[in-house]
Parts: structure tokens; C-alpha cells; sequence
């Protein structure tokens, strides 16, 4: 059946990852009608570290879904590696996990689906006008075009809008079958240099998943992905890692951005739909998710009836529980553009990594006053 065949949906969600999935899942539990549309299909690659920090484990929890990370085959990050020119510091990891972001989203939609959530992948969808009660979504497939009408649309669709930052850098990943032995550890590592960086770290089934962030002008330098991310393990010391050249990677558009606005009438952003900002640890799935948790309620009281005061409700509250958490991701992100910074703070966190324990715990500090779900 197609998604325009259906009733009036209580709610359209344009975008299938964590913060649209999970969002799909908690207001179905809500007793809502609920589409949930992806352009790509499903399992898809997805460019990101795949890690799951003590935040993201929470907000699974809430939902009932706790056991979901082991269910996937996740694996355990027990210590972070920073490694810039050489020098090496590591730093203890607790409830941390990782796992593929195509096996993770993917069960996800399928917990979604589960709950009563109508999936339609492979529909490049875009949020219309307001017609009476409700919202246009025009919809575009292979079989033609078509539209549905929704009470309240959710934009989860990730970087598809907002104004770039200057120094943004281009996102890259890649997920190595045959692991080089010097990248096999219980680690996340994070290779710094002159140009961008890369994280690395194991998923299931043996694999090793790569994710990078890399300067404009440093990848159009070095011509290709592959090339520019050895030649940051080059920096950092590394040998060339042929594994790294022969594979198959995948880019992003430009990363830091932020949207002029993240709420309208009948309309509220979650995810990376409200601003990326660079993660480094699993932030993002925290973020994403804990954004999913704490709009729920709105969108529910709004289907029910739709309130102007809706859209400055969601500003305030995203800026509250997830904008203010994003802070020493911004200044990291930043700190690494520098290399006399990134030499001092590795150089700092080698001979005093207990200096870093207030900023992890802040990053894994679940939400305060959860909303309560329905599992």
C-alpha cells in the first residue's frame, strides 16, 4: 500500500535514523498514528562512528530497549586513544558500546514497525503547506509523486538544511572487513593532524568502522578520501594502512551547520535536523535520541490540539536539555583546527587524564526529568 493511500496520519516523520526511528517508536507506544519516511532503503550505510555512549544506553533504557546494543552484537569501547604527532593519551571508558549504524537503524525502524509505525523507505519526501488541521508531505518515488497530509510533521532528515559554518569539514566513513592488526584493540581511537581527524573503532562481526572529518582544501591536497585519511595516520605515526587505501568510502555533505529555526506551525525538528555539531565519543546518537524522548510529549499534546506556544515550548526545551550538552563537543572541535592546541591537549590528558573525567561525565549524563514512556 502507499503511504497516500492511508488516513490522515496524527504524524509524518521525514528521515529514518535514530532521532526519526526512535521518535516513530515512542509516539506509536503514545497510541498515535505515525508514517515514517526515508528516501534511502533499508539496511543503508551510513557515515558515523557507531558509538554508543552512557547517555545513548539511558535514553534505550527509557524506551525499553536496553538489551538492543547486544541483540546487534555491539561491542564493548573500554578507553579512549588520542593520538596526535606521536603522543598518545588514553583515557577509561564506562557503559560504552559500539555498533554499525546500519544494523542499529535498522532495528530500530524494525522495534518501529513492531510497535504499529507505517514505514515507507525509498521516498524522497518534503513537507508542504498547511492545509486546514494539517500538513501537505509531498512524496517522490519511482512509481510517480503523490502527497499525504499529517497533523504534525517531525523533520528528522539530518544535514539537509542550515547555514554552513566557514571551517566546516567534509564528514567521511568507511567499515573495513579485514582489520589491520594495529587498529584491533577494545578502543575507540582517534587519530589526530594537520588537516582533519579520524576515529576508528571494532562493530560486530569483526569489523572495523572508520569515520572521518577532513578539511576542504586538505582532501582536494591529497585527491582522494583514502589518501587524506593515511596521511593522518601518517602524521600521527602510523605506516600506511593499505587496508584504509582500499576501501570503499563514503562522504558527507559540509558538517557544522545550524537552521535558522527548528520548530514552525505543525512542523518541530529533532536530530541533526536542529544544528550538527562535530561528535567525537557517541554524542551524536545521544543527542539524537534524547531528542526523540524529549519531544514526544509536545507532539503528542499537539496532535491532540495544535498550539502556536508549540513552537517556542520546543526551542526553549531543545536548548535546555540537548544545546547546552553540546558545548565541549564545539570547543573540541574547535581546539583541533589548532595544532599547538591539539599538541597541548594530548600532551595534557597523557600525563593527566583524570582532567577529562568532568567533560565525559557530562557528555553521558543522561536527561534531566525523562518524559515518561509508554513500553
Amino acid at each position: 500500500m502507499s503511504p497516500a493511500d492511508g488516513p490522515v496520519w496524527d504524524v509524518a516523520i521525514i528521515g529514518a535514523g535514530p532521532s526519526g526511528s526512535l521518535s516513530s517508536l515512542i509516539l506509536a507506544r503514545l497510541g498515535l498514528s505515525v508514517l515514517l519516511l526515508d528516501q534511502a532503503e533499508f539496511p543503508r550505510r551510513k557515515v558515523c562512528g557507531g558509538c554508543l555512549n552512557g547517555n545513548s544506553m539511558a535514553a534505550l533504557q527509557l524506551c525499553n530497549l536496553a538489551d538492543l546494543p547486544e541483540r546487534l552484537g555491539a561491542q564493548p569501547v573500554k578507553r579512549v586513544r588520542l593520538v596526535y604527532a606521536g603522543r598518545c593519551a588514553e583515557l577509561p571508558f564506562q557503559n560504552n558500546w559500539s555498533v554499525s549504524r546500519s544494523s542499529f537503524d535498522w532495528a530500530l525502524i524494525q522495534e518501529a514497525q513492531a510497535a504499529g509505525v507505517t514505514f515507507a523507505p525509498a521516498q524522497r519526501a518534503t513537507m508542504g503547506e498547511v492545509s486546514g488541521s494539517c500538513r501537505q508531505v509531498e512524496l517522490q518515488s519511482k512509481t510517480g509523486h503523490s502527497t499525504i497530509e499529517a497533523k504534525i510533521v517531525i523533520l528528522a532528515h539530518g544535514l539537509k538544511a542550515g547555514t554552513i559554518a566557514k571551517n566546516s569539514r567534509l564528514g567521511a566513513g568507511t567499515i573495513l572487513t579485514q582489520v589491520p592488526q594495529r587498529l584491533s584493540d577494545d578502543g575507540l581511537l582517534m587519530v589526530i593532524g594537520r588537516g582533519g581527524y579520524v576515529g576508528g573503532v571494532r562493530v560486530e562481526n569483526g569489523r572495523y568502522d572508520l569515520a572521518a572529518a577532513l578539511d576542504v582544501d586538505f582532501l582536494k591536497t591529497h585527491g582522494t578520501i583514502s589518501s587524506a585519511v593515511n596521511e593522518l595516520f601518517r602524521q600521527a605515526g602510523f605506516e600506511e594502512i593499505a587496508e584504509v587505501a582500499a576501501a570503499d568510502w563514503k562522504g558527507t555533505p559540509l558538517l557544522t551547520r545550524r537552521p535558522e529555526q527548528i520548530a514552525g506551525e505543525r512542523w518541530f525538528a529533532v536530530g541533526d535536523a536542529t544544528g550538527y555539531v562535530e561528535p567525537f565519543t557517541g554524542e551524536g546518537m545521544a543527542w539524537a535520541m534524547n531528542g526523540a524522548l524529549a519531544l514526544a510529549p509536545i507532539v503528542q499534546r499537539s496532535v491532540l490540539q495544535w498550539q502556536p506556544e508549540a513552537i517556542r515550548e520546543w526551542s526553549n526545551l531543545h536548548q535546555q536539555k540537548i544545546a547546552r550538552q553540546q558545548w565541549p563537543c564545539r570547543l573540541f572541535s574547535q581546539v583541533l583546527r589548532w595544532p599547538w592546541l591539539s599538541l597541548g591537549l594530548v600532551g595534557g590528558l597523557r600525563l593527566f587524564p583524570g582532567l577529562a573525567r568532568p567533560v565525559l561525565r557530562h557528555l553521558s549524563r543522561p536527561i534531566a526529568n525523562p518524559p515518561r514512556v509508554i513500553t
